[in-house]
């Protein structure tokens, strides 16, 4: 079977590798079924957050979404304008490393109150990061059918 290119989400670089089914229905043409998406959006976002290099606009606008925040709700969060995070998103400015890590604990933090903020101390420590130029993100299913990143 053939990778899915799963633009829906958002992001340029997501392929599925399985998971999903292909229908093709007479009155909408070819759909796509998508195996607990919720999982997949949590796997994805994850692996967004753990990159070792800033954000990009797109993977910024992703986590915002995807905490069902506004720009105006996640600049109120950081102490930033509506306009600042629309910048962001469209790739016209680049947060602070604070402020992208700001973004990433935010995250960790919606999907697990229990989190620790060692991640946004340690980005703020850490030296600049490296530039690395986007890669696809090939995602997968395992034996138990939970997403992960594939090797």
């Amino acid at each position: 079977m053939e990778k899915y290119h799963y633009k829906e989400c958002g992001l340029s670089n997501v392929y599925l590798l399985n998971g999903f089914t292909i229908i093709n229905d007479e009155e909408y043409g070819e759909c796509v079924s998508i195996n607990n998406r919720a999982a997949l959006e949590v796997t994805i976002a994850k692996n967004i957050i753990n990159l070792q290099r800033p954000l990009s606009g797109e993977e910024l606008r992703y986590l915002r979404k995807t905490m069902n925040l506004s720009q105006k709700a996640i600049g109120e969060q950081i102490g930033l304008s509506e306009q600042t995070i629309a910048r962001w998103e469209k790739d016209e400015s680049k947060p602070s490393r604070s402020e992208d890590a700001v973004i990433r604990d935010l995250y960790c933090e919606y999907i697990d109150s229990d989190s620790k903020i060692s991640f946004f101390l340690k980005a703020i420590a850490s030296a600049e990061a490296e530039a690395v130029m986007t890669r696809e993100m090939n995602l997968c299913t395992d034996e138990r059918g939970a997403w992960e990143v594939a090797a």
